[in-house]
């Protein structure tokens, strides 16, 4: 069964070796490697040609259009009706493909299939990224699986996906029918149109889950989710705004729709609080109240524009015995 592989890259000469060599020496071997280098200033072109392997092939954007439209541009030359995502700076364990692959042929309802990975931040490593997301757990906790094996309903996706994303791209492997049915990455996001496509996904297709690592993700920080922070979180919340919008009737949607722009003015909240920036924390906190209702926004945008030495009085107050 042959698998199109697609690693986006803008500027990662460095970097990419290391990733095309870890899908060289996957087991499964019948895969095409599509590199769609979006751009690049660097040596890419040189480093890609060095790999003398008929399965290698290099697509070239003549200025950066961006991550969603390097994966487009892989989708659309693609050989393959399935469709499996690698960055330019993560690797795949060798039976990546492998397990997958035997997965999808024993679950044939399963369109997008994804694993947990091994997360790694500078010094600093996170063996499984599943421990780190809370309404993904607790969906799996409803599953009783001793196999690590998971199949999860559209449903139980798209209320997931509404509040967090457990999904890592590389880990990524879907039947490339689902892909056109979901008219590919939004190019309009310069980071998040992973979320966004999955979610558009879970309105109709099953998804799977490996509960193993089967792909280590390095997170550099220059990464484009870093560098483009704000704007990330705002276009996630304009797509949670247009999803409320078709959820009328459909309370539990709602719910969790509002859940996630809370979690992500949350974000926005700390990432201003970081900077200093005590009111731009304060009007995120405002914003997210007024569209989610959400009274702990709002008693968050009092605490970070209160005093520090009301903060304090505060803060002894609680912690006094009783």
């Amino acid at each position: 069964m042959r698998v199109s592989v697609i690693p986006p890259t803008y500027n990662r000469g460095k970097y990419l070796p290391r990733a095309i060599k870890s899908v060289i020496a996957q087991t499964h071997s019948d895969w095409e490697l599509i590199v769609v280098d979006d751009g690049s200033s660097d040596d890419t072109d040189t480093v890609v040609r060095q790999f003398a392997d008929p399965r290698i092939r290099l697509l070239r954007h003549p200025t950066n259009r961006g991550v969603a439209a390097a994966r487009n541009t892989g989708i659309a030359a693609a050989q393959s009706d399935l469709i499996a995502f690698i960055d330019s700076d993560d690797v795949w364990r060798p039976k990546k493909l492998e397990r997958q692959l035997d997965f999808l042929q024993r679950h044939t309802e399963v369109s997008i299939l994804f694993s947990d990975v091994c997360a790694h931040y500078g010094d600093r490593t996170v063996s499984s990224f599943l421990a780190h997301t809370k309404v993904f757990t607790a969906l799996l906790s409803r599953h009783a699986d001793e196999t690590g094996e998971y199949v999860l309903s559209p449903r139980e996706m798209f209320l997931c996906l509404l509040v967090e994303l457990p999904i890592k791209v590389p880990t990524v492997i879907m039947r490339r029918q689902v892909i056109r049915d979901a008219v590919a990455f939004d190019e309009s996001f310069i980071s998040g149109e992973d979320w966004d496509l999955f979610l558009r996904c879970s309105r109709q297709s099953a998804f799977g889950f490996i509960a193993q690592p089967l792909v280590d993700v390095y997170v550099l920080e220059d990464a484009t989710h870093i560098r483009h922070f704000v704007r990330d979180k705002l276009d996630l919340i304009a797509a949670r705004r247009r999803i409320l919008r078709s959820l009328r009737g459909d309370f539990e949607g709602r719910r969790a729709a509002r859940r996630g722009m809370r979690w992500l003015y949350l974000h926005l909240y700390w990432h201003a609080a970081a900077q200093g920036s005590r009111m731009a924390a304060a009007r995120w906190a405002v914003k997210g109240f007024l569209e989610t209702y959400q009274l702990g926004l709002l008693l968050r945008a009092f605490w970070v524009l209160c005093p520090s030495a009301m903060r304090r009085f505060i803060g002894d107050f609680f912690r006094r015995p009783a």
